[in-house]
């Protein structure tokens, strides 16, 4: 039985649909799911100038303080909401057998925890003035805490949203709130508030989207039954496990590094993790948003979910690896020109954090497969896996300084998604060439364009540092964009071609 992902694309000489080039007829969930990403990016992208304008000129209005204070809450409070989200959201997204009174009981437990990670909020928020030294700070986690209540009660709304694909009125929603933040904060900091401009912005802008959700999709509560939640509670489990480990090896890197090696070895490895992880995280961070409400819904047809993993990983990779590998390449020149001889250090970890970030592009998309397929519990271990390892092995890297721990992302973080992959190919049937055929693109390539940078630099080495970048910077940019012109031509013409047809089909929806 087919999804409602529409026909499957296969060519009429039987070449599998995920194995095509980019750039088929766009049809049915196709068209939604690049719609859903642009207007995503619309959405994300187009209040960042909202958002550093506003930042901007709160930072004249406040002190140093003001965000120091507000700072020395983020991990608990990130750790509490992780907690008391509990992957009630991830569940109700997959699980699209759950009955509408499943959901109100999930909506009623999601309100609960909220209420649960008040009250510890309230238990600790002495505890961590105490532990900071800030007399300030236990109104500020208090008052902060209700922000879990706004949280739990926009959870189910929000995923319900999510799993019927409504990725329009999301991204205008958090356009919305986005800009009510914006403008509560400037306001407050002109009148002179301090660092409360700064709480009430976080919670009048999240508060404002909730109240749009739960307008346009009114979910109801039911009093929680474990025996009819028992299997939307195992799958909540296995994500919060999941999510909890990621927090923790993910954060372990900087733990270990300020505990080690002191602040300013942990200053040049923050730079270097930022300038490494952005590019990918810009661009991926807007698919792994949309992807799981269309992995779910075609989850009971696996060629549809091998060709949106495979065309995903292409057009992903086509634009975060070259520019991920011409960063490591052009590290040598970038860091000083651009910020400065103070920040060299950060030259080496910022090449290995390239390498690392350009290999691991496309895996987080894996676990959601896994989620859509009903086998959670393996994306679980695997989390499970990464933070017994990775945290040694950052201590063991710390000895050789930043560079070291940079290297122990590099050298243990592949080999241990290779079971998410082998459980994912397995998931939707999927051969490993096929996903390789998707890769070869954008690294060969990347390749290409990292050897005539290369060899550009040293034919140039006596030109001034500033002029070489600059030239190092078109010479990789011309390489890449020779390879795909010459040898990925079709692909290019693809994509293209796919842009085009949204475009008209988006003007024809709007005439209509």
């Amino acid at each position: 039985m087919k999804s409602p992902a529409g026909p499957d694309l296969s060519s009429s000489a039987g070449v599998p649909a995920a194995a095509q080039p980019a750039g088929p007829e766009l049809q049915g969930m196709d068209v939604r799911l690049i719609d859903s990403i642009v207007w995503t990016a619309a959405g994300k992208w187009g209040t960042q100038l909202i958002s550093w304008a506003c930042f901007l000129i709160v930072a004249r209005l406040l002190s140093p303080g003001d965000y120091g204070l507000l700072g020395m809450t983020t991990v608990y409070l990130g750790l509490v909401a992780l907690l008391s989200e509990f992957g009630i959201g991830s569940a109700v997204v997959n699980l699209r057998d759950l009955t509408a009174g499943q959901i109100r009981q999930l909506n009623t437990l999601s309100l609960l925890l909220a209420g649960a990670a008040v009250g510890l909020s309230l238990l600790a928020a002495r505890p961590l003035a105490a532990f900071f030294n800030a007399p300030e700070l236990p109104l500020v986690v208090m008052v902060m805490s209700t922000g879990f209540l706004v949280s739990g009660l926009r959870a189910v709304p929000h995923a319900s949203l999510q799993r019927d694909l409504r990725f329009r009125f999301l991204a205008a929603v958090e356009s919305g709130q986005t800009v009510v933040q914006a403008v509560i904060t400037v306001v407050l900091a002109a009148l002179g508030a301090g660092y409360w401009a700064l709480v009430a912005g976080g919670l009048l802008g999240p508060a404002t989207g909730a109240v749009c959700m739960l307008a346009v999709r009114r979910t109801g509560f039911a009093w929680p039954q474990r025996q009819s939640l028992r299997r939307a509670l195992s799958f909540s489990w296995a994500v919060l496990v999941a999510n909890v480990c990621w927090y923790a090896y993910a954060n372990a890197d900087f733990t270990v590094a300020g505990k080690v090696l002191g602040k300013s070895a942990l200053g040049f490895y923050t730079l270097a993790w930022t300038i490494a992880t952005l590019p990918g995280q810009k661009i991926t961070s807007l698919v792994v948003r949309v992807t799981p409400g269309f992995f779910s819904a075609c989850r009971q047809d696996p060629a549809a979910l091998r060709r949106y993993v495979c065309r995903l990983t292409e057009a992903i990779t086509m634009i975060t690896v070259p520019a991920i590998l011409g960063i490591a390449v052009v590290a040598p020149d970038l860091v000083p020109v651009v910020l400065g001889a103070k920040w060299e250090p950060s030259v080496a970890p910022l090449t290995l954090l390239c390498i690392f970030t350009a290999v691991s592009s496309g895996i987080s998309m894996f676990p959601q497969i896994l989620n859509a397929m009903g086998r959670e519990r393996l994306g679980m271990w695997n989390s499970i896996l990464k933070v017994m390892v990775l945290p040694p092995a950052f201590y063991i890297g710390s000895h050789w300084g930043g560079t070291g721990i940079a290297a122990a992302w590099l050298i243990t973080y592949p080999p241990l998604n290779l079971p998410l992959y082998w459980w994912g190919f397995r998931a939707i049937q999927m051969r490993p060439g096929e996903y390789l055929r998707a890769l070869r693109p954008s690294w060969s390539g990347a390749l290409v364009m990292s050897a005539a940078v290369l060899l550009f630099r040293s034919l140039t080495g006596s030109w001034p540092a500033g002029l070489r970048l600059g030239l190092e910077v078109a010479t990789g940019v011309a390489a890449y964009l020779l390879v795909l012109l010459t040898f990925q031509r079709e692909r290019t013409r693809g994509y293209l071609q796919v842009v085009l047809k949204w475009k008209r089909e988006g003007f024809s929806r709007r005439q209509r």
